[in-house]
């Protein structure tokens, strides 16, 4: 499994990263605008969870923020997705349903807890484990 982390400070990227090595074995691919989430899903068929901010600034790539990525992807593989942002999701109408629509999407807010966003990521590898049947451990 793979971990899909967006978001447009590269310092945060290397932080929430640097915290996936440091307490799991998995893979990371970063992303620093919402186009680039977007090909990396299109792309990479081994993603299980997402994490990405809320906002972001105006690159150029049609103005897909957090919101984006996440309409996108509940359209298409309706990955985990962890909401990194101090944004609250029912303060935008494109994630009125955020916790329904899959029961392991979480908010992590800014700053994060450590123990919090550990065994929430641990929750979400164990649901692909008992999915594909996986044999990698959880540490």
């Amino acid at each position: 499994m793979k971990i899909l982390v967006v978001d447009d400070e590269e310092d945060v990227r290397e932080i929430i990263t640097d915290f996936i090595a440091e307490n799991f074995d998995l893979d990371v691919i970063q992303a620093s605008t919402g186009m680039e989430a977007i090909n990396a899903l299109e792309s990479e068929s081994e993603i299980g969870l997402i994490i990405a901010d809320y906002n972001f600034p105006d690159l150029g790539d049609g103005g897909v923020n957090g919101g984006g990525i996440y309409t996108f992807n509940l359209g298409n593989q309706n990955i985990p997705f962890f909401l990194f942002s101090a944004e609250r999701p029912e303060d935008h109408q494109e994630l009125d349903s955020f916790r329904l629509d899959n029961p392991l999407n979480t908010i992590i807010g800014k700053p994060y807890d450590h123990t919090f966003t550990k065994e929430a990521i641990k929750k979400v590898i164990i649901s692909a484990q008992k999915r594909n049947k996986g044999h990698k451990n959880v540490t």
